[in-house]
């Protein structure tokens, strides 16, 4: 049985209050006119300037922490800023004690050996960092990564790509696999596998073509023009399996979505004539873009196709928004299915091996229906190790979280009231617990 509580034991709760300085108003010398319209000078604007994002971080002590879970969430790594310098610390989630992360002093030896400069225990120039399976500290100082542990405590530059794979990837970024092993490429609409370990390139699709290609985002994703004229480079969607022997990814159909023209009025390089934009776009009544998902076993090099209608997109693919997943051991697959003319949400379990779906669980309402209180929110729907399922809906015209066995059959309402389950935080199985907001 799971027991819903709405805040654990002891929580980690990270408050950010920025507080700005307001500064008096920049002295304007009177129109000798007479004329109240104030003159806004160059060094107005240099002073706003003091006030924009970017340029307030020095101003502001904890604007960054730099959190990271430790483990399974038994510990908060994260940077405090205050009068005595910078500390990395260490929370603990079960006591609430908290203590330095590392010996400060020692790491700061340790930096000033690798990098070759001095570096200062209260401010060590640690970007951000991660903690390693083994308790190894990976630390980012500006562009470099280095790894730092055992005893006596000692850093070791991590090495980067070789140039002409960093080239490759600058060009053609990778989905890489949860251990590195691998890296899902686009290329010419159509998705190719890169071995890190050997430098060999080998081709997943072939067929792929402008308007149905395979893994990229939709021109209907609100920021197509602005991604064109960037020149970033997005990499595909590929949702990697927990052992990251497989992933999932779609072939991505836009022949049918109308085309929408805009015109950029002032362009970039600074001539005078207008510039048409043309990309695929749906609005009212028209038809929205699909895709059809397959896995692929990076093994044998084989892609398996889901035995299922292809999901229709809007601003993004489903995976794209978190809503095509893996089950806790890898064997199977989950996705929603929105039926925006019946307005009703499934949730189709996939098997991995063989590609057959089945619906597990369909609800439909007159009201919001979706796996979270928002559009853009994660969703609140888990697959549990059991096989059995907590499902967000708003049945009662509140969101609460229900119970359904691996059969798909309602069990029964874990919360209730009038009020709202906002987020779904985390699933503790064993006690039989779950945290939200």
């Amino acid at each position: 049985m799971i027991k819903a509580i709405n805040a654990p034991k002891y929580s980690v709760a990270i408050l950010m209050v920025m507080l700005t300085a307001c500064s008096a108003a920049p002295h304007v010398a009177p129109d000798p006119s007479g004329s109240n319209d104030r003159v806004i000078s160059d060094s107005d604007f240099v002073r706003s300037d003091r006030f924009l994002a970017g340029n307030t971080k020095k101003d502001l002590w904890n604007g960054d922490i730099a959190f990271v879970w430790i483990g399974e969430g038994e510990a908060l790594a994260y940077k405090h800023e205050g009068a005595s310098g910078i500390e990395w610390r260490r929370a603990d989630t079960s006591t609430g004690e908290i203590k330095p992360l590392f010996d400060h002093d020692a790491m700061a030896q340790a930096l000033s050996h690798t990098i070759g400069d001095d570096v200062a225990a209260n401010t060590l120039p640690i970007d951000s960092l991660s903690v390693m399976s083994d308790g190894r500290y990976l630390v980012r100082v500006g562009e470099q990564s280095y790894v730092c542990g055992s005893a006596p405590l000692h850093c070791e530059e991590k090495p980067g790509l070789d140039p002409a794979l960093a080239a490759a990837f600058a060009a053609a970024p990778p989905n890489l696999s949860p251990n590195r092993s691998y890296g899902v490429i686009s290329q010419n609409y159509n998705l190719a596998l890169f071995d890190l370990r050997s430098g060999e390139q080998r081709p997943i699709t072939t067929d792929g073509v402008k308007h149905w290609g395979y893994g990229g985002l939709p021109e209907s994703n609100r920021r197509e023009i602005a991604i064109r004229r960037s020149g970033v480079k997005i990499p595909p969607s590929a949702i990697w399996s927990p052992d990251g022997s497989k992933f999932v990814s779609y072939q991505l159909d836009e022949r049918h979505v109308p085309d929408l023209h805009v015109v950029q009025s002032v362009p970039d390089d600074g001539s005078y004539r207008p510039i048409l934009h043309t990309y695929r776009m749906p609005l009212l009544g028209d038809p929205s873009p699909t895709a059809q998902y397959f896995i692929h076993d990076v093994q044998t090099n084989a892609s398996l196709g889901i035995d299922y209608h292809a999901l229709p997109v809007l601003s993004a693919a489903p995976s794209q928004l978190g809503h095509v997943w893996w089950g806790p051991n890898g064997d199977n697959v989950f996705m929603f299915d929105f039926d925006i003319d019946t307005l009703s949400l499934a949730l189709v379990e996939v098997t991995a091996s063989t590609g057959a779906t089945r619906v597990l669980i369909k609800e439909g309402l007159s009201g919001h229906v979706g796996p979270g209180p928002g559009i853009a929110d994660l969703h609140n729907v888990r697959v549990l190790k059991n096989g059995d399922v907590v499902w967000y809906s708003e049945r009662t015209g509140w969101g609460h979280l229900y119970r359904y066995n691996s059969e798909g059959v309602l069990q029964n309402a874990i919360t209730s009231g009038d009020w709202l389950v906002r987020k779904l935080l985390w699933i503790d199985e064993e006690e039989g617990l779950l945290y939200f907001t």
